[in-house]
């Protein structure tokens, strides 16, 4: 790649850029306002200015695309939760408070309020050891 542009005598220099692996600065400028609501938004999400604006581009990089292989990524994601087995969990012990042992030895406590406290319960209540049977430290019934 040669430079962004030839007639700018303080254009980039961008030879080379394919092959870095590390995170790169860019920057721009922008009003003041901008950068106080950016910098506001950023941190009521508990991140950096940088982390917040490095997202939006991201986030923008790939608006209006159909990447096949995204879509399924995010398709496998939502599949998970849209398990009837699942459901039928949620439904039966919404606002029960189950206590056990995670597999790692952590005693958990997780109060069932979304479904994801389902799904959280069920991967953290078996106890898996290379060759051994696994053994669930917590009782869920349909």
């Amino acid at each position: 790649m040669k430079m962004l542009n030839n007639k700018n005598p303080m254009a980039l220099n961008l030879e080379g850029l394919e092959t870095v692996t590390r995170k790169v600065t860019i920057g721009f400028k922008c009003k003041a306002p901008v950068k106080l609501k950016l910098a506001n938004a950023a941190g009521k999400l508990g991140l950096t200015l940088s982390e917040y604006v490095e997202n939006i581009v991201l986030n923008a990089e790939f608006e209006g695309t159909t990447d096949q292989t995204e879509v399924a990524r995010l398709k496998a994601t939502i599949d998970i939760y849209e398990n009837e087995i699942l459901h039928e969990l949620f439904e039966k012990h919404v606002g029960e408070t189950f206590n056990f042992t995670s597999g790692l030895g952590t005693e958990m406590r997780v109060c069932v309020r979304e479904l994801k406290d389902v799904y959280t319960i069920i991967l953290n209540a078996y106890r898996v050891k290379k060759g051994k049977k696994c053994t669930c430290n917590t009782e869920f019934l349909i």
